[in-house]
């Protein structure tokens, strides 16, 4: 299933709505279902100081590896369920979330 995710959501029409919201992200960030990656090449260096990637799907952690190396940026992924960041209070700039609630609603099925 992950990598068929990846796919779906690595097509021109997904990549052009990434461009438009992710770079508008700054600060210290926290990207709630990183899946592989994929938004990485997209913030704005510039604006962003950190990332956390909040990735519980083993599956989709050897994915991200590649992308989250070229970061221009501290990447951190957190491996916990959403329930459980281990993040203090207005620790966080910006919270991004991008095609997530497909992962969210079909890993709740089972």
């Amino acid at each position: 299933m992950p990598s068929c995710l990846d796919l779906a959501c690595d097509s021109k029409p997904i990549l052009q709505q990434r461009e438009n919201a992710v770079p508008l992200a700054q600060g210290r960030s926290l990207e709630i279902g990183m899946d592989s990656g994929l938004n990485i090449p997209f913030y704005d260096e510039i604006k962003v100081d950190m990332v956390w990637g909040l990735k519980p799907s083993e599956g989709m952690r050897p994915k991200a590896q590649k992308d989250l190396k070229k970061a221009p940026f501290p990447v951190e992924l957190l491996r916990l369920p959403s329930e459980k960041i281990p993040l203090d209070a207005n620790s966080v700039d910006t919270i991004l979330l991008t095609y997530t609630l497909c992962t969210i609603l079909i890993g709740s099925r089972h």
